[in-house]
């Protein structure tokens, strides 16, 4: 495996406990399972912000949308990225109205019923939707730390 496991073998030298151990070895063999299964750390990275896209436009407080599941990997293309999900029955698709009426109302979501009731969508967002995600994460990252670093300790 070309997989780097140096911060697995330090915590092997410096740890007694193998609790902490067997979780870093979990911890590293979920982080290899998502990267095979979703490829490139790109495709990652975008479905990482589109989630937080999603949370964003507070589609979790929706029925229904903890049980969604993402389908496959995400095609990133030159302006879009489109996600697939599946949605269980009981969803209340009402949120997606957020997704698709935000910014210039370009995103846009099929949907597929099926026989049991439950739904696939295709969902197409503006690509520099998802950017400006992980900018303004970066910039609060940003805010968060300039505000630790002005503290004065012995205050």
């Amino acid at each position: 495996m070309t997989h780097d496991l140096t911060h697995v073998v330090d915590k092997l030298l410096d740890e007694d406990d193998l609790a902490a151990v067997e979780h870093a070895l979990l911890m590293e063999n979920e982080e290899d399972r998502l990267t095979r299964k979703l490829g490139d750390t790109t495709l990652t990275n975008y479905l990482l912000k589109f989630e937080e896209y999603l949370d964003d436009h507070d589609l979790y407080l929706y029925d229904g949308w903890n049980d969604v599941q993402v389908l496959g990997r995400p095609r990133v293309q030159r302006f879009w990225v489109i996600v697939y999900l599946w949605v269980p029955k009981e969803t209340d698709l009402r949120g997606m109205e957020r997704i698709k009426t935000d910014q210039e109302g370009q995103n846009q979501i099929k949907v597929k019923k099926l026989k049991d009731g439950s739904r696939i969508l295709e969902v197409k967002v503006l690509r520099r939707l998802l950017d400006k995600v992980e900018e303004k994460s970066q910039d609060e990252a940003e805010d968060v730390s300039d505000e630790k670093i002005g503290q004065n300790p012995d205050a």
